[in-house]
């Protein structure tokens, strides 16, 4: 209830009582953890999931967090083991993690931003798209909640509001590649083909290491019929794939 209610320093000081009588309750570590990577302990919150895991080796939770705070300090490869054996224990534990952190945490903009994706990559679109929004409500600014939603939308056929968050998304971040493919995914639908070659080409000048980015210009390129140009993108995706 501290923790929910945003008193970390009283759900801390709660935490740490109940682990002097059971020092091994994962959970508990678990729990403390994320009240330390609230307050910027990295690597004190590091030491309490790797404690939970120490007691408790298949205790999802645990994996699962201490991937996300590797992903936080950049060090990929022990986030993606951390992930991995996260889904060995339970391959669906990423959407129920993610809904136990917006539970503790329900103003973690981010949190919502990561469970819209999993409910989207699971097959539940509406759901997905619910997060998203929610994402966006607590971050209206944040250009990739804004580019989420607008992919959430538009695999649920509601591509008009989808092309306006994808643009709100590029007028805040420019650069963003992944906004400007998928905003000439969702041009290139509506008949709009030259405005969506511009969006495919923006994308493969911003992660020219993206073999899909050059497949979609491609293949736009070949429908305007531009053969020697399309033919340059699919060579430029056979070498970065």
């Amino acid at each position: 209830a501290k923790h929910q209610a945003g008193d970390l320093a009283a759900a801390e000081r709660m935490y740490r009582d109940v682990l002097t009588h059971f020092p091994a309750h994962a959970p508990t570590l678990c729990n403390l953890g994320v009240v330390l990577v609230r307050t910027n302990r990295l690597d004190d919150a590091a030491q309490c999931y790797n404690l939970a895991l120490a007691h408790t080796p298949g205790y999802a939770d645990a994996h699962f967090n201490l991937g996300n705070l590797h992903r936080r300090t950049n060090r990929l490869p022990e986030a993606a083991d951390n992930y991995r054996a996260c889904l060995a224990v339970n391959p669906h534990h990423a959407g129920a993690a993610y809904n136990k952190v917006v539970r503790l945490e329900p103003g973690n903009a981010d949190a919502y931003g990561r469970l819209g994706d999993v409910l989207l990559r699971t097959g539940q679109p509406v759901d997905g798209v619910a997060a998203f929004r929610k994402a966006v409500d607590l971050a209206p600014k944040d250009p990739r909640a804004l580019y989420n939603l607008g992919l959430g939308l538009s695999n649920t056929g509601k591509s008009a509001e989808a092309h306006d968050l994808i643009q709100r998304a590029l007028k805040i971040r420019p650069d963003y590649a992944e906004a400007h493919n998928a905003l000439g995914l969702n041009l290139e639908a509506q008949g709009r083909k030259d405005d969506a070659l511009f969006h495919y080409q923006e994308a493969v000048r911003l992660k020219p290491e993206s073999a899909a980015y050059h497949n979609h210009l491609g293949v736009a390129l070949q429908r305007k019929g531009d053969r020697a140009g399309a033919e340059a993108a699919f060579r430029a995706a056979v070498a970065a794939d």
